[in-house]
């Protein structure tokens, strides 16, 4: 996860010094710098998150879980992944309305979650879908201990399959070793992930596999509900 974001913030910096030097060129022959200064202040913008994510998650591993509107936390770090995304692979979002916020540390949250997603899109090699739901489950269970759900779905597409009892060439050898090795990789990256949402202040990480689909279900505590159990004896657990 750090090399990702190392690479993401030499990225940032190459587009502000690139751009720092376009701006030169333009200045000196009158250009308009509009565009140019754009660019920069978008990457600076970025770098700077980046570093303010890292900086929490490294400052002294404690968790500050603060009331979050989840929904807005999805659209907003999801429309920036998606610009990343190849022409293969889809993000969707099915977002419930919640009632409430919940309670998480956004940064740790964030950071995570990306990491995540990131994760899965590099593991899809011939492409597939992502797709994210929320659900408030008040409605369905007034005395339910984590009101809020959300489920990420990762969906690689199939490669082309082999007829059963076919011999497999030294290329074809190398290939499955290769995907089988990818895999492994991509399934130890979800069991880190989950331990970095776990951290954030979720109340509960589920990670499922089946096939070439894999799910991953986090259960939070609500800004209200909190707010209740904090002043309450009967369920101490959510808060140890």
């Amino acid at each position: 996860m750090f090399r990702v974001v190392k690479h993401k913030l030499n990225n940032d910096m190459q587009v502000v010094l690139g751009n720092a030097e376009l701006a030169q060129n333009l200045l000196a022959v009158g250009g308009n710098l509009a565009k140019p200064v754009n660019n920069i202040t978008a990457a600076a913008n970025d770098a700077v998150e980046r570093i303010e994510h890292l900086s929490v998650f490294g400052s002294n591993g404690y968790a500050n879980p603060t009331p979050v509107d989840l929904n807005s936390m999805f659209r907003e770090n999801m429309a920036k992944l998606a610009e990343e995304l190849p022409r293969d692979v889809s993000l969707r979002l099915e977002l419930d309305q919640l009632s409430s916020r919940v309670v998480a540390d956004r940064s740790l949250l964030t950071l995570s979650l990306t990491h995540l997603i990131r994760l899965a899109v590099t593991s899809m090699r011939h492409g597939g879908e992502i797709v994210i739901r929320t659900a408030d489950c008040t409605s369905r269970a007034s005395r339910a201990q984590h009101p809020v759900v959300a489920r990420i779905y990762i969906v690689k597409d199939a490669s082309v399959s082999r007829e059963r009892g076919a011999s497999l060439s030294i290329e074809d050898e190398h290939i499955s070793h290769v995907v089988g090795k990818e895999i492994d990789e991509f399934h130890n990256g979800l069991k880190i992930s989950k331990a970095l949402v776990e951290r954030s202040g979720v109340q509960s990480v589920c990670l499922t596999h089946s096939g070439n689909e894999s799910l991953f279900t986090m259960h939070f505590a609500t800004e209200l509900r909190s707010e209740h159990v904090q002043d309450s004896s009967l369920m101490p657990e959510l808060y140890s």
